[in-house]
């Protein structure tokens, strides 16, 4: 099979992001959620 030559794009390091990329693992900044706690259950008598 004929390859074709591809030419490689160096990767841009002239102009860096001002801002860090933000940790995509980090939960977004939006409404308090309270953790919801399971309702305690009254042992039965």
């Amino acid at each position: 099979m004929a390859k074709k030559t591809v030419p490689v794009k160096p990767h841009r390091r002239s102009t860096p992001s001002p801002t860090p990329r933000p940790n995509p693992n980090k939960p977004k900044p939006g409404p308090k959620t309270v953790p919801v706690k399971p309702h305690r259950r009254k042992p039965p008598k």
